[in-house]
């Protein structure tokens, strides 16, 4: 975020352009938080020892 608003501000990014990188820029920061909240669940679940529920284990038994 601090590098499009400082690119914004010493005019490289133009005015009109400036919404999108900021869009492309927090949807990145976002999809990057999802991925670290999604891997902290799942390890807590390893360290209790909670067992993932996959397809593909269920088929193991058949």
């Amino acid at each position: 975020m601090a590098t499009v608003g400082s690119l914004y501000y010493s005019g490289v990014i133009p005015h009109g352009d400036a919404p999108m990188a900021l869009g492309l820029t927090a949807l990145t920061v976002f999809y990057d938080a999802v991925i670290v909240v999604c891997r902290t669940w799942q390890s807590t679940r390893a360290a209790y020892g909670v067992e993932m529920d996959h397809p593909a284990q269920q088929n193991k038994a058949a």
